[in-house]
C-alpha cells in the first residue's frame, strides 16, 4: 500500500497530507505505518499529522531524522515581540507594558490574545491580569447566542468531540426532546 501510495504521489506537483486529531487513532499500528510512510515519501509529498501529545515513538523520530519536525507549544505561542507585531497588524498598536500585560494574561495562545484585543476594540482598555479568560471567551462567544443555543452547549459542552449524528443523538438524549436538536447542532458547526 505505502508502495502504492508513493507511486501515484510522486511527481513535480507538491503534495500534502494533513492528518488532524492523530490522538484519537490508538491502535500503535497507526503511528507504525506513518512512520514507514514518511521514510518512503517522494520529496514533492509532505505528511502533516497534527495531535494532542507525542504519537511517533523516540527511535522513530531518531530514525525520520531531518523528516521530521515536531511542533510544540513553544512553536505554537506568541513571544513578547510576535505579540507585538501580531497586535500591529490587527491595527493596534500596544505598549511595552500592555504587550507584557497581554503575554502574562493569554500565555502567548492566539485565541486569548484575539478575544483580548476584541476586548481592548470594544471598551477602549485590556482586561486586567487577574480577568479570566473563560468569562473573555463567554462575553465574545457564547453569550450573543439565542437562550436555546447557550442552553444547548451547556449541555453538549461536556463532550470533547463527536460526529453529527452522535451529537443529535446525545443531544436527543441530554436536552430532554426540547426544541429540534438536530437544528440547534447544525446551526451550532462551523462551516468549511
Amino acid at each position: 500500500m505505502v508502495d502504492d501510495l508513493c507511486h501515484e504521489l510522486a511527481g513535480e506537483t507538491s503534495c500534502y497530507i494533513f492528518i488532524d486529531d492523530f490522538h484519537l487513532l490508538t491502535d500503535r499500528r497507526a503511528s507504525t505505518f506513518l512512520c514507514m510512510l514518511a521514510n518512503r515519501l517522494p520529496v514533492n509529498v509532505h505528511l502533516i499529522v497534527a495531535s494532542r501529545d507525542r504519537f511517533v515513538p523516540a527511535a522513530e523520530t531518531v530514525r525520520l531524522g531531518a523528516k521530521a519536525y515536531q511542533i510544540g507549544t513553544e512553536q505554537l505561542r506568541l513571544n513578547h515581540t510576535e505579540l507585538a507585531v501580531y497586535a500591529h497588524r490587527c491595527g493596534t498598536d500596544l505598549s511595552d507594558a500592555q504587550v507584557e500585560s497581554l503575554l502574562y494574561s493569554s500565555e502567548g495562545w492566539f485565541s486569548a490574545v484575539y478575544l483580548n484585543l476584541r476586548t481592548l476594540s470594544e471598551r477602549g482598555v485590556l482586561p486586567s491580569r487577574n480577568s479570566d479568560i473563560y468569562t473573555t471567551f463567554t462575553a465574545a462567544m457564547i453569550d450573543p447566542l439565542p437562550e436555546k443555543q447557550r442552553e444547548f452547549l451547556a449541555v453538549m459542552g461536556l463532550a470533547d468531540e463527536f460526529t453529527h449524528d452522535e451529537g443529535v443523538r446525545r443531544a436527543q438524549l441530554s436536552y430532554n426532546g426540547e426544541g429540534d436538536a438536530a437544528t440547534l447542532l447544525g446551526a451550532l458547526r462551523p462551516v468549511v
